[in-house]
């Protein structure tokens, strides 16, 4: 019988050379509305001592990269991943490039659709030279005095788009008028993508797709790490002492 348990890290356990009965263990965590989360735990009993690691992987605990791309729909999206990057990399679609900033969110989603708009006028595409000129005439057919409400849904008040437009510069400062300007072309910009509700359409059913495949790729890595170091997987154990599997 063991007389101490020292909890350690995952990389502790599986660097352990120490002789002794090595289980591991998975639970299925249940979150409401939400995807499981996983809770693995490891075992090893050695002579004098058991050594213990337990860990919680959140469905939602992944990272993402500040880099935005664009699919070959021109739809953008940022790389997000679990662990390490990018075996489990997948794409995040995200309702900031529609326009949904969430409370507190608009700082941010304002500088992500900048970032959005300097891509697209530092791109060489085509398609990308083809959507400005879309927007050009969007924003051009709003005059002064007609649909005033439709004006001020896309922020087009006392703005001179073609200053704007014709600027060679690839960072655009946020002063005042230039964020009502960038704030008018992420409204324009959400509608143009999500045509027929594609982009939507890629947010719940590619993104989640992606998102539930790089997760399980995750879990299976840490598993296939415990049976690599001689880990035998158990339903039952408990810290002071090993039930058999």
């Amino acid at each position: 019988m063991a007389e101490k348990i020292s909890k350690v890290s995952l990389d502790g356990i599986l660097e352990l050379k120490e002789k002794g009965k090595r289980l591991y263990k998975i639970e299925e965590l249940q979150k409401p509305f939400e995807d499981k989360d996983i809770k693995i735990k490891a075992i090893v009993n050695s002579k004098n001592k058991i050594y213990f690691y337990e860990d919680k992987f959140w469905f939602y605990g992944y990272e993402r990269d500040n880099k935005i791309r664009f699919d070959s729909d021109d739809h953008p999206y940022f790389n997000a991943y679990f662990g390490q990057k990018p075996q489990n990399s997948f794409k995040l679609y995200d309702g900031y490039f529609l326009g949904r900033y969430g409370c507190g969110g608009s700082h941010r989603g304002v500088g992500i659709i900048e970032r959005v708009y300097n891509l697209i006028t530092a791109s060489n595409s085509r398609r990308h030279k083809e959507l400005l000129d879309e927007f050009d005439s969007f924003y051009d057919n709003i005059k002064d005095n007609e649909v005033y409400e439709l004006k001020e849904e896309f922020g087009l008040c006392n703005i001179n788009p073609k200053k704007i437009l014709e600027s060679k510069t690839t960072s655009l400062p946020l002063c005042e008028k230039e964020k009502k300007f960038i704030i008018a072309f992420g409204n324009w910009y959400g509608q143009f993508i999500n045509k027929n509700g594609e982009y939507n359409r890629k947010i719940k059913v590619v993104r989640k797709k992606e998102h539930e495949t790089a997760f399980k790729k995750y879990i299976q890595e840490t598993i296939k790490k415990l049976e690599i170091n001689g880990f035998k997987k158990c339903e039952k154990y408990c810290k002071q002492k090993i039930l058999m599997p």
